[in-house]
C-alpha cells in the first residue's frame, strides 16, 4: 500500500527534531523567496533544496508517485497558456500555425486565426510550473515529520488556542484518513468481484458511486466517533492545556526563527537588486 498524503513519517532525522515552528518558518522562507524570485536558475535551486530536505527527513521516493503525472501535466499546461497568451510576449519561437478558425479573446477583444509559441510566455510558464510545484513540496514535509501532538503542542506553546490548533490539525489528519477508508473501500469492493481496472469516463464514473459512498458513511461516522470522544472528555473546559509529551520553544528556536526572517528579507531584496523585474 503506499503512503497515504500528509501522514506521519516516524523518523530520529534533524528535521525531526525541529520545532515546529521553526520547520514553518523554513518552509515558509522557501516558500517567499520562491514567490520573490524570477530567475530559473534559483528557483531550481530552491526546489532543489526542498528535495533534499525531504531526503535528509527519510521521507521515502514512493510520496512522490503522485507527481510522475502532475510534473508534466503541470509544466505543458503552463507552458503552453503562457507562451501563447502571456501579456509580455515579443519574441516568437517559431512561425504562426494557421488555424481553420478564429479565437476571440474576449478579455480584450482580440481575435485570431494562428497560434504563435512564445519564448518570454515559455519562460514564465517554467517560473509558474516551479513555484507551483515549491506549494505542492514546501509545508506538507511540517506534517510528514511531525506528530499530531507535538503539533498542536507547538502551535499553542507560541500563542495559537488550543481549539484551533486542535481543529487545523484536525482538519489535516482527515486527509490520510480519507486516503486509508478509500483504499479500504477499493479492496472491499475488488475482493467481492468488482472490476475496478476497466477504462474510460462512463466506467470511471460507475466505479465511483459504490466507492465514495462508503467513504462518506465511514467519515460521518468518524466524525461523530470524535466528537462524543472530545466532549467527554471535557474538551474547552480549561483555557490552559498541559502536554505530555512535546518539544520545548527555546531561545536557540526563536533566535533560528529570527535568523531566517532576516536572512529571507536579505534575499529577498538582494533578488530584486540583482535579477530585477522577471529575472529571466
Amino acid at each position: 500500500m503506499s503512503h497515504a498524503p500528509l501522514d506521519y513519517i516516524p523518523g530520529n532525522s534533524v528535521f525531526h527534531r525541529m520545532h515546529v515552528v521553526v520547520k514553518m518558518a523554513l518552509m515558509l522562507s522557501i516558500l517567499v523567496l520562491m514567490f520573490s524570485i524570477g530567475n530559473l536558475w534559483l528557483l531550481g535551486g530552491l526546489l532543489l533544496i526542498t528535495v533534499v530536505l525531504y531526503r535528509i527527513s527519510g521521507v521515502p521516493w514512493s510520496y512522490f508517485k503522485g507527481l510522475r503525472v502532475l510534473i508534466p501535466a503541470l509544466l505543458i499546461f503552463l507552458i503552453s497558456a503562457q507562451g501563447l497568451w502571456y501579456s509580455a510576449n515579443r519574441t516568437p519561437l517559431f512561425e504562426p500555425i494557421m488555424l481553420p478558425f478564429r479565437i476571440n479573446f474576449s478579455a480584450d477583444g482580440l481575435e485570431a486565426n494562428a497560434l504563435t509559441l512564445y519564448a518570454e510566455g515559455v519562460l514564465f510558464g517554467i517560473v509558474l510550473a516551479f513555484r507551483m510545484l515549491g506549494m505542492f513540496l514546501t509545508f506538507p514535509l511540517v506534517f510528514l515529520t511531525t506528530p499530531t501532538t507535538q503539533l498542536i503542542a507547538g502551535l499553542t506553546e507560541v500563542g495559537l488556542p488550543y481549539q484551533i490548533s486542535f481543529i487545523f490539525t484536525t482538519a489535516l489528519r482527515f486527509i490520510p484518513f480519507l486516503y486509508a477508508s478509500r483504499e479500504r473501500v477499493t479492496e472491499a469492493q475488488r475482493l467481492r468481484g468488482m472490476d475496478l481496472e476497466k477504462k474510460g469516463i462512463v466506467n470511471a464514473v460507475r466505479q465511483t458511486v459504490p466507492t465514495i459512498v462508503p467513504m462518506i458513511t465511514s467519515a460521518l461516522r468518524t466524525t461523530s466517533d470524535l466528537e462524543i470522544a472530545i466532549e467527554s472528555r471535557a474538551f474547552g473546559a480549561f483555557d490552559k492545556r498541559t502536554t505530555y509529551r512535546g518539544r520545548r520553544f527555546t531561545r536557540s528556536d526563536r533566535n533560528m526563527v529570527i535568523g531566517l526572517a532576516v536572512a529571507t528579507l536579505i534575499a529577498a531584496v538582494s533578488a530584486s537588486i540583482f535579477y530585477p523585474g522577471r529575472g529571466f
